[in-house]
């Protein structure tokens, strides 16, 4: 049986918590705690991978500061392969991922 995963079955040194407890635990957390951010309700691809880019490696009160007027800069990926690499820098600049870059 190598190279094949074993279910972990729950015992006294391996306590388990039931799936559905925990997706309810999530779930209750988020409802309570969640906070509204402008890539969370927007569907457009572009704006989608921005935000996950600028999650990567930051805090979120620093990409909030940052999000916004980069979209607006860069609506599309059509605005964004014409932008010169420079102005793209220069925008993602201080965001706290261009390390990454």
């Amino acid at each position: 049986m190598q190279g094949k995963a074993q279910a972990v079955q729950p015992n006294e040194s391996h306590p388990l918590i039931e799936l559905p407890d925990f997706i309810r635990a999530m779930r209750d957390h988020y409802a309570a705690e969640r906070r509204t951010l402008p890539w969370r309700s927007d569907i457009n691809p572009c704006r989608i991978l921005v935000s996950e880019f600028m999650l990567q490696q930051t805090q979120v009160e620093r990409v909030l500061g940052k999000y916004e007027l980069f979209i607006e800069t860069f609506p599309d990926f059509q605005a964004l392969a014409r932008a010169p690499l420079k102005d793209v820098l220069l925008l993602w600049q201080g965001s706290g991922t261009t390390e990454g870059l």
